[in-house]
């Protein structure tokens, strides 16, 4: 079932609006000759098909401005509070560790 969904979502983010169900009918054969039951390719193409009516609307409407910025307490709050203002959303990640700043000291193998 893994394979269906990741196949099947791959299609849903990458084919264009007009190939999509020349690209699903093909999965749909291919799945078929591997020994996929028709039950098992309805049901993972009905959950696409559901899901794919809210992600097609939002690809097409403007791109979403996304700001990823450190989280620090107020700070941060208070500068997502002013970014939407402007409709753009963040994205509050952990600070950076020196852990992460500083080189390894062993020898790449």
């Amino acid at each position: 079932m893994g394979v269906l969904n990741t196949l099947i979502h791959r299609v849903q983010k990458i084919a264009d609006a007009d190939n999509i169900s020349m690209e699903l009918s093909y999965l749909e054969t291919v799945f078929r000759s591997n020994g996929y039951s028709s039950q098992q390719i309805k049901t993972v193409m009905r959950k696409y098909k559901n899901r794919n009516h809210t992600t097609r609307e939002n690809t097409t409407a403007e791109k979403e401005t996304v700001a990823l910025i450190p989280y620090m307490r107020k700070t941060s709050n208070q500068l997502a509070t002013l970014l939407r203002k402007d409709n753009i959303r963040t994205i509050h990640c952990p600070p950076p560790k020196i852990k992460n700043l500083l080189p390894t000291l062993k020898d790449a193998l």
